[in-house]
């Protein structure tokens, strides 16, 4: 809350006190006796202006406790509003810690799952660059048979059954490279997930951090209310004992 509520808010308190006194002093008969002396009487009603006076002093003394009274259910009804406001303020931070820290697991196991589809791509990589060395030896090994023209029938049959196993592991190399695809496809994916966790937990940091400020600028508020209701009954105390002084 800025300097300017602070004052606007000492300012209020101030006029609540003043207006409730002002009121209270206007609706008794004393009113007319507060701004002057009273006009001169004769020597033999001096029992009276004591039993008079006696009255005001009376008076001002119950007018100052309804006016402390007013003013401090008045204070205390805003102290409870701050103090609703700030157990709302509370809860919220609460709330906003508790995803905070559901986002962060969340990101924690997203990062280990991509390391281990790291891992596991590096390891396809490696076997599919393995298929592909068996292949081209194979491949070599067809040809020297086909060039020295099919001498052996054995020869010819396992060189069929290779021939049939460089197929099969054609065939593995193509999925193997299609399952790569796919993991590579989920782990972009995944990448992007975890870029929008991250940009969604700076701005709950952010979030939070403001929470933060409002709720130690209204304890200070509080705080400096309460500072307000002493000063303020101090001062009318002073006032009126030097009321009753001067009476």
């Amino acid at each position: 809350m800025s300097q300017s509520s602070v004052n606007s808010s000492e300012k209020l308190s101030t006029e609540v006190i003043h207006s409730n006194l002002r009121y209270e002093l206007s609706s008794t008969s004393i009113s007319s006796d507060l701004h002057g002396y009273p006009q001169p009487l004769q020597q033999s009603s001096s029992l009276s202006i004591h039993s008079r006076l006696e009255n005001i002093d009376n008076e001002i003394t119950l007018i100052a406790r309804k006016v402390k009274t007013t003013t401090s259910g008045k204070l205390k009804g805003m102290k409870k509003q701050f103090e609703a406001r700030q157990s709302v303020l509370k809860t919220e931070i609460d709330c906003t810690k508790a995803v905070a820290k559901e986002n962060e697991n969340k990101a924690t196991h997203l990062d280990t799952e991509l390391r281990r589809f790291t891992t596991e791509g590096s390891e396809l990589q490696r076997k599919i660059d393995e298929y592909k060395s068996q292949n081209d030896e194979a491949m070599r090994l067809e040809q020297e048979i086909i060039m020295q023209g099919k001498a052996n029938d054995q020869i010819i049959s396992e060189m069929t059954d290779i021939k049939q196993d460089i197929l099969n592991l054609s065939r593995i190399v193509r999925e193997k490279a299609q399952e790569l695809n796919e993991s590579n496809n989920l782990r972009e994916s995944m990448l992007d997930e975890n870029a929008v966790l991250k940009q969604e937990r700076f701005e709950i940091d952010l979030h939070l951090k403001s929470r933060e400020r409002n709720l130690l600028e209204a304890t200070r508020e509080i705080a400096e209310l309460e500072r307000l209701l002493q000063t303020s009954n101090s001062s009318i105390t002073r006032s009126l004992s030097t009321l009753s002084t001067e009476l």
